[in-house]
């Protein structure tokens, strides 16, 4: 189980700013090219591109974050 208020971020660089902020602690997973800081490569890895939806909401993160950049809506 992953810490209640956890976030899940859909890209390294939303994984950076978000264990900046607030810590590793609150992340509930990483994509699979995350590896910064070094504290996220034991973490739970989910696929995000393209997003393996079953695996995020399994992890049960409050929050993921990612940007449109990254994704485009379709």
């Amino acid at each position: 189980p992953v810490p209640r208020g956890s976030v899940f971020p859909l890209t390294p660089a939303m994984t950076e700013m978000v264990a900046a902020a607030a810590g590793t602690s609150r992340l509930a997973g990483v994509s699979p090219s995350d590896d910064h800081p070094p504290e996220v490569r034991g973490l739970a890895r989910v696929s995000t591109l393209p997003l393996d939806e079953e695996a995020l909401l399994a992890l049960g993160p409050a929050l993921a974050v990612g940007s449109l950049d990254v994704i485009p809506p379709e």
